[in-house]
């Protein structure tokens, strides 16, 4: 039973036994007159006990209702931090993503540029070339066994020239439509 505020309209007073009515008229305006008096024998009353129960109750009711908020709010404080916490990761996390965001665009656009690609694959060409004539220059004497291996593999280093340089024209001519 919720506790309401008092009032003086609310007020009742309390029942007072029979047999304090049969006392003498001297006797009651004396026991009126000492508030010791007066206090001592409403506390020893049965409804002013049953009152003061029920305040006692509704009051430890509201102490065990604060002690629960106060519970709550420490737990809301530590997953407040908690939070805090971890959103101060991800924004530190997110900051970094985009700056790996970037730096990975600048190197996607220095080294996937057209122009850059034609130049790189025709550098492979020539190199391919110069493989293939290092490989002839380096090869002036042969014994016939080891003949065939270095005609395999002239052949193989100038076909690999020759595809490349052929990618490499068409690329050129827009023959295709990019880097294959």
């Amino acid at each position: 039973m919720p506790l309401q505020p008092v009032e003086l309209a609310s007020l009742r007073p309390f029942p007072l036994p029979k047999s304090l009515k049969n006392l003498p008229a001297q006797f009651l305006a004396d026991f009126s007159r000492s508030y010791e008096l007066v206090q001592g024998f409403v506390e020893e009353l049965p409804k002013y006990r049953e009152t003061q129960a029920q305040i006692v109750d509704v009051a430890n009711q509201q102490i065990e209702l604060v002690n629960e908020i106060v519970q709550i709010l420490e737990e809301y404080e530590a997953k407040s931090a908690h939070i805090s916490r971890q959103l101060k990761t991800m924004e530190e996390l997110y900051r970094e993503f985009l700056n790996l965001e970037t730096y990975q665009y600048q190197s996607l656009s220095s080294n996937f540029n057209q122009n850059f690609l034609r130049t790189k694959f025709g550098r492979l060409a020539e190199a391919s070339d110069k493989e293939s004539v290092s490989l002839v220059r380096n090869k002036k004497s042969l014994a016939e066994s080891d003949l065939a291996s270095f005609l395999s593999e002239f052949k193989q280093k100038r076909k690999e020239y020759h595809l490349r340089k052929e990618k490499l024209n068409r690329w050129e001519e827009d023959r295709v439509s990019g880097f294959i």
